[in-house]
């Protein structure tokens, strides 16, 4: 469920947050030391370990203007994520990725399964429950690639048929739908199909956010590691000239 991925992603969106204080603190606080041991010795330094000192010296001089523009990039962002288009934008960017797209078809697979069978059990017609199916899914992609489905259906074609002719359709779950409609069991199948595909959806979900934990960490700890490198390239650098 969307409460589910939410608490999912707190510990790895603090940590996110966390590491990007912890590199702001080290430029703010730790790399403007540098800049009055190293005066007048500009021009003998390394290109990247000058333009860290220079860029913690502008960072700790405009620190104000700095939590203003945080805050006002906080404040877009919330803006945009309650925007329609924006927020349908973003998740459709997002759910192209290689490592959440699988996760993400699986999450509007199931949505839209188990709404569909428990429409079709309620005695809703075929065609008004894909229309009402279809505006479950979040993504745009697959909500209109749902509707492409009432066309081939007043063809007198099958939702099988369809679905195989589409890529947003996991291949292996075909069988399920075809199953469905040669034995008049569609609507069960297809809440069966949701439960197996948001079980799915779940244990994608938790490989995702195994991997994105680690790889956060290594980011964060290599992008403080470079920042020291530069400052400890600068001070040996300061001592090579004093000999």
């Amino acid at each position: 469920t969307a409460q589910e991925r939410r608490c999912a992603l707190i510990y790895p969106a603090i940590l996110v947050f966390a590491g990007m204080g912890a590199v702001l603190v080290v430029f703010v606080c730790v790399i403007p030391r540098f800049a009055g041991l190293l005066k007048g010795t500009k021009s003998q330094l390394p290109e990247f370990s000058r333009m860290t000192i220079e860029f913690g010296v502008f960072l700790q001089l405009h620190l104000m203007w700095l939590g203003w523009g945080s805050m006002a990039l906080v404040a877009l962002i919330y803006w945009a994520t309650t925007q329609h288009s924006v927020r349908n934008s973003i998740l459709s960017m997002i759910s192209s990725w290689p490592l959440v797209w699988p996760w993400f078809r699986s999450v509007e697979v199931g949505r839209w399964s188990m709404v569909l069978g428990t429409l079709l059990s309620n005695r809703v017609p075929f065609l008004d429950a894909i229309r009402l199916s279809s505006e479950t899914m979040l993504l745009e992609g697959y909500r209109n690639a749902v509707l492409g489905a009432i066309a081939q259906l007043q063809r007198g074609g099958t939702l099988s048929q369809y679905l195989d002719s589409d890529p947003w359709f996991p291949r292996n779950r075909l069988n399920l739908i075809r199953v469905g409609e040669g034995t008049g069991e569609l609507p069960r199948l297809l809440r069966t199909l949701g439960e197996i595909e948001t079980q799915s959806a779940r244990v994608l979900q938790s490989r995702v956010l195994t991997i994105l934990e680690p790889v956060a960490i290594v980011v964060i700890g290599a992008v403080i590691a470079i920042i020291m490198i530069s400052v400890m390239t600068a001070v040996t650098s300061l001592n090579s000239l004093a000999l």
